[in-house]
């Protein structure tokens, strides 16, 4: 697919609403405000999809006018059930503009339960596809078009890390309309012993700066979908195209040195395809080409859609088909087992393409969610309520008014809120009056609106997750003559479904003068917290014949007028356990007091395979807390934490290890799912990626910069997080393993490889002496760049008799973290003050290497753009360098052109590789 938007006159796309419906008071008059109220409602299927599945083609973060437009869009996604978005790198004068992806990847993205898969097509390298080394009329050899593709992907996976956890190698590589366009259309793909060189570079490349990323075949077109091409050989196939691709040449080497696996880790399709009656087939298809090379890989969906117009694309067809098709291609691939996530396309129209789960104007701008939109929701989500409780009279009298006090139990998997309408979602989840209600809501607690006495609602207050309990609280008007009515509710999840139990509770209403005001009594009390002191500013609700909320004083104390009844009182504040207890009025006034206890949080992790199945029996580590082994549905059991940033690892027999952060907060339970990638063994003569992570045994934090031996080899340094991935695979055994870091005692154990990839080693501390202050003497970047340690920033004078500026600064043992800043030059790292012994360091565009020695000071050293040579010093680095690199164990030569991955080390290639020194992403030895 060719993805061409534009953004609306203010830089991003109108928020869109719901067909219909009006639009929302403005937030001063929501409390009171009566609007008309949405479509009607549509019946809501059962949820049976596992969320991974879940996938968008989005809009691109840089349409976007600002980061609260991003956050906006962001939330849309995960309001609809989306758990990966596709987002396409693009270049621009030959660099990544890191700035407009930032704020996306790094915080928009986590902080809605948003996965990347990274997009790195003909946008992503510096030139464009008429590269003049680009040999589009044949085979042809290893060319700089490709080795450009390879320093993008080198740059792009260094600077972001973990945070990207999914690549895609180009897009429609066996049909594609940059490329056919290029050629004036004699050639519409990439060849595929040219693409076997793209996509093993690109694997390497990428592996080396993430070895939990899934790196991804990009998606391949089926024949006969690109319009553009008249030419048949260029919609090859996609069986002929993955024949040609699996047994190109530079996969036959990687499979030769790497104990015969290929450097794929899923195949991405685009099954544009009837999804009834061609789908299947075309799976099938594919999963037949595949097997007979490698067995079990899974699938990725990472484009499919009918448009639902005949405006144009593929598939035209109306608004109720394309939500049918939707549906029906979903059910198919969770049938299948072997597709792991499938993104739709796309998110929201565009001109002249209606793809969306969001329609268009003719004018451009988004106005209204599809039918596709609900279908979408409901494969994910599920609505449910039960135990409805209601408080009301049983007899009134005609015309007055009496309140209604709510509860109802969320049992499903969706969090209500009022939040749709504010991102132009369909539905806010409400409590709505069912046709048999004959009663009028007013003054509702946190907003409503009443058009007749069966089309009225009371929103919800806040957020209410799964497991939660909705308080929904308003003033109700009896009927203006006597008799037997209905009070009837409902939960409704607006223009999308009813749901949960219906509720009717039968109410007399008599014809006779009302009685008197009751007489009000002062009910009041103080909130203190669990020593006693008052808390001031806490929030204190009253329920019950009278409703109301206060905050409490300086000195805690609260009081509210009430009536003869018994309430429930309840104390909320950030930081703070909720507390409430319950109090009768009687005919005089009432005390009461309530405590407020820390607030902790809860932590439940899960953990399951790249395709989604629970893993039972892995072991769930939590920093300074301690590890579990997970039960038969995956999860460790509940843990009560104090709310916090923690740091989590998990790991399961024949899986990679994956680390991640999480944060408990708020009460609120976190059940963050850990996926493992499969590590490739199986049977006798298996080998494994082995996966350490050195620890402190005094209280388990991490040893940055142990060096780690096994069987004699040294295998490399931990990180800031203490963890190592060995650079060669083992087969089952035991080896010795030996562990060292200054300041702590040597560990001389056993590593045992028996299915298994992750080993914990504990170093033992040894108290150091005193700290002795260091020098760190830096070099190599121009005095006019602005350099920052740990945010510092700090002033280069005088030369360095090999070139650049010098740096002179006395530091304290310990390890800083720093930024050097030229221009549109950002770079990175971090390194270690010891006493005792000296570290030397050299980073070039973010690649660091280390070793002890070189005279009595600490000495940074930091190349930018290339640079100068660096003479005698590099020559001692090409030495030093060795110890961060690793060799596929084989003695082979790679095809030609083929390089190892930016600071990974050597592959075995041969002296003069072009791309060993083909610019900053690829630095030579």
């Amino acid at each position: 697919m060719v993805l061409l938007l534009l953004p609306s006159a203010s830089g991003i796309w109108p928020t869109p609403r719901i067909e219909g419906a009006p639009a929302l008071p403005s937030a001063a008059g929501v409390l009171s405000a009566f609007a008309r109220g949405p479509p009607p409602e549509m019946t809501q299927g059962a949820p049976d999809l596992p969320p991974s599945l879940a996938g968008m083609n989005d809009v691109q973060p840089f349409y976007a006018s600002s980061n609260a437009a991003i956050d906006q869009q962001a939330q849309e996604l995960e309001n609809a059930g989306v758990s990966w978005v596709r987002t396409e790198f693009v270049q621009s004068g030959g660099n990544v503009q890191w700035s407009t992806y930032d704020y996306w990847v790094l915080t928009s993205a986590p902080a809605h339960h948003l996965k990347i898969l990274a997009l790195l097509d003909y946008a992503t390298i510096p030139d464009d596809i008429t590269h003049a080394d680009w040999a589009l009329s044949g085979p042809g050899n290893f060319n700089s078009y490709i080795t450009d593709y390879g320093n993008a992907a080198t740059s792009i996976s260094q600077h972001y890390g973990t945070a990207l956890s999914a690549y895609e190698i180009y897009n429609e590589e066996n049909s594609n309309y940059w490329i056919w366009k290029a050629s004036n259309g004699s050639d519409g793909q990439i060849f595929p012993e040219q693409y076997g060189k793209m996509m093993t570079q690109a694997y390497l490349d990428i592996h080396a700066q993430n070895p939990s990323a899934v790196v991804m075949i990009g998606g391949l077109l089926p024949p006969g979908i690109d319009p553009t091409s008249s030419n048949p050989s260029d919609n090859q196939s996609v069986g002929a195209y993955l024949n040609l691709t699996y047994g190109s040449s530079t996969f036959a080497w990687y499979r030769a040195n790497y104990g015969g696996a290929d450097p794929v880790d899923a195949v991405g399709v685009h099954p544009y395809v009837d999804p009834t009656t061609q789908l299947p087939s075309l799976m099938d298809h594919v999963r037949y080409t595949i097997d007979q090379y490698q067995p079990g890989v899974p699938f990725w969906a990472t484009e499919f859609g009918w448009t639902a117009s005949s405006a144009g694309g593929y598939g035209s067809t109306g608004e109720v088909e394309q939500a049918t098709n939707l549906t029906t291609a979903y059910d198919y691939f969770h049938a299948r087992g072997d597709v792991t996530t499938a993104l739709w396309f796309d998110w929201a129209d565009f001109p002249g393409n209606p793809y969306g789960l969001g329609g268009m104007a003719a004018n451009g701008s988004l106005t209204y969610w599809k039918s596709s939109w609900s279908a979408y929701y409901d494969l994910f989500h599920h609505d449910d309520a039960t135990g409805v409780s209601i408080n009301v009279p049983s007899t009134v009298y005609v015309g007055t008014s009496f309140p209604l006090n709510a509860t109802v139990d969320n049992v499903g998997t969706s969090t209500w809120s009022e939040q749709g309408l504010w991102l132009g979602l369909p539905g806010a989840i409400r409590l709505g009056a069912t046709s048999s209600n004959a009663f009028v809501f007013t003054s509702p607690r946190c907003g409503g609106y009443s058009i007749s006495a069966i089309n009225e609602r009371l929103f919800t207050c806040g957020e209410v997750p799964p497991s939660g309990v909705a308080y929904y609280d308003a003033q109700v008007v009896a009927p203006s003559s006597a008799g037997t009515y209905t009070l009837g509710l409902q939960m409704v999840h607006d223009g999308v479904a009813w749901f949960g139990t219906p509720f009717s509770l039968s109410i007399v209403v008599q014809n006779a003068t009302p009685p008197p005001p009751p007489r009000t009594y002062t009910l009041s009390g103080e909130v203190r917290n669990t020593t006693g002191g008052p808390l001031s500013g806490a929030t204190v609700s009253v329920r019950g014949n009278t409703n109301a909320t206060s905050l409490t004083s300086s000195t805690g104390a609260f009081s509210f007028n009430v009536v003869n009844g018994t309430y429930v009182v309840g104390a909320a504040d950030p930081g703070w356990a909720y507390d409430s207890s319950n109090v009768g009025v009687l005919g005089s006034n009432a005390l009461l007091l309530l405590n407020m206890t820390p607030l902790n949080g809860s932590l439940q992790v899960h953990v399951a395979s790249t395709s989604g199945a629970s893993l039972p029996g892995a072991t769930v580590s939590v920093a300074g807390v301690g590890a579990w082994t997970t039960l038969a549905n995956g999860s460790i059991p509940q843990l009560l934490l104090p709310d916090g940033r923690y740091a989590l690892g998990a790991f399961a027999p024949g899986y990679r290890a994956v680390h991640l952060n999480t944060t408990v907060s708020g009460g609120v339970v976190d059940r963050p799912t850990i996926s493992l990638p499969s590590n490739g063994g199986g049977g006798a003569g298996s080998t494994w990626v082995v996966e350490f992570t050195v620890i402190n045994s005094t209280g388990a934090p991490p040893v940055y910069d142990a060096s780690v031996t096994m069987n004699g080899v040294l295998q490399g340094y931990t990180n800031a997080a203490g963890q190592l991935v060995s650079p060669t695979t083992w087969g089952n055994g035991t080896y010795p393993l030996l562990v060292s870091a200054s300041g702590y005692a040597t560990n001389r154990s056993q590593a045992v490889v028996a299915g298994t990839t992750y080993v914990m080693v504990r170093l033992n501390w040894t108290p150091p002496p005193p700290p002795l202050p260091g020098m760190l003497e830096g070099s190599y970047f121009p005095a006019s760049a602005t350099f920052l340690i740990n945010q510092v920033a700090y002033s280069a004078a005088g030369t360095n008799p090999q070139g650049g500026a010098v740096l002179s600064v006395n530091l304290s043992a310990g390890i800083y973290s720093f930024r050097l800043v030229q221009g549109s030059t950002a770079l990175t790292g971090s390194f270690a003050i010891n006493s005792g012994s000296v570290t030397w360091r050299h980073w070039a565009l973010g690649n660091s290497s280390s070793s002890t020695g070189w005279g009595s000071t600490n000495a940074l050293w930091i190349e930018l753009g290339g640079g100068a040579a660096l003479g005698a010093v590099l020559a001692l680095a090409a030495v030093l360098l060795i110890r961060r690199r690793r060799s596929p164990g084989r003695g082979e030569t790679p095809p030609e052109g083929l390089s190892p991955p930016s600071g990974s080390g050597d592959h075995g290639l041969p002296d003069g590789d072009p791309k060993a020194a083909a610019g900053p992403g690829h630095p030579g030895p």
